[in-house]
């Protein structure tokens, strides 16, 4: 089950295998247009966001409604906020088993041949935007060749982490230079 906010100013349609159930009009109203097999559970706050879990099977599609002023939400606890229409999502963006599994590869990678571990910010000292395109480029031809079945010195997942790593890296210097500008 998952929790789905329905915010005043939107209006939602909810589908159960492949059929119009049910929609809210984001005005603190809600209208149920026939009878799921699974009901969902929901509560109604006047003004604010109803908040109801509803099965994975069901559909939440989401439309502005015209002329209703959708720049501030407003909560169920009265407190409000200007709309987050337009701002950086890094919570959708981003995966968090992604990131977990980057994170330890750049851990396992910080020890150098000579046993010393390089701190974990490091490459942020800047390498040169060729020796990051060499490695990635190294790790593209062992993601294509793993992919294509052939056997590679490192798994699947380190030959991404592996491109994940020097795009961030060259990116990085790309932006440095952008900012000295």
């Amino acid at each position: 089950m998952k929790e789905v906010y329905f915010e005043v100013g939107y209006k939602y349609h909810l589908t159960w295998n492949k059929k119009h159930i049910a929609e809210y009009i984001g005005n603190g109203v809600g209208v149920i247009v026939g009878t799921p097999t699974e009901n969902p559970t929901s509560s109604l706050d006047i003004g604010s966001k109803v908040a109801m879990t509803i099965n994975k099977s069901w559909v939440l599609l989401e439309e502005p409604i015209e002329g209703v002023n959708n720049s501030i939400r407003t909560f169920g606890t009265g407190a409000n906020r200007n709309s987050d229409e337009g701002k950086l999502d890094f919570e959708g963006f981003l995966s968090p088993t992604v990131l977990k599994a980057y994170a330890e590869y750049m851990h396992k990678n910080r020890k150098l041949e000579d046993g010393t571990l390089r701190d974990s910010d490091n490459w942020q000292k800047g390498m040169p935007k060729s020796a990051y395109m060499k490695s990635m480029f190294r790790h593209f031809f062992d993601t294509w060749s793993n992919y294509r079945g052939l056997e590679t010195p490192e798994t699947q997942k380190q030959n991404l982490c592996g491109m994940l790593f020097n795009t961030m890296g060259m990116l990085h210097e790309i932006l440095k230079e952008e900012n000295e500008q």
